[in-house]
C-alpha cells in the first residue's frame, strides 16, 4: 500500500512539475495586481490631474505663440 502511494505521488510530482499553466496565471495575476495598485496610487495622489495640467498648459502656451505670430 505505502508503495502505490509513493508511486502515485512521484507520477503527480512528475506532472505538477511539466504544468506551466498555473505558473502563467500567477504571473498574469501579479501584473494585474500591480497595475491595479498604480492606477489607485495615480488618482489618489492627484499626480494624474498634474500631468494632464502640465501638458494642456503647455499646449496652451504653444497655442498662444503660435496664435501671437500669424
Amino acid at each position: 500500500m505505502f508503495s502505490s502511494l509513493c508511486t502515485k505521488l512521484w507520477i503527480l510530482k512528475d506532472n505538477l512539475k511539466e504544468d506551466a499553466r498555473g505558473v502563467s496565471a500567477l504571473e498574469y495575476a501579479i501584473l494585474i495586481a500591480i497595475v491595479i495598485g498604480a492606477v489607485v496610487v495615480l488618482l489618489e495622489t492627484e499626480a494624474l490631474d498634474n500631468i494632464f495640467g502640465k501638458a494642456t498648459k503647455a499646449l496652451t502656451d504653444v497655442s498662444d505663440e503660435l496664435g501671437g505670430e500669424q
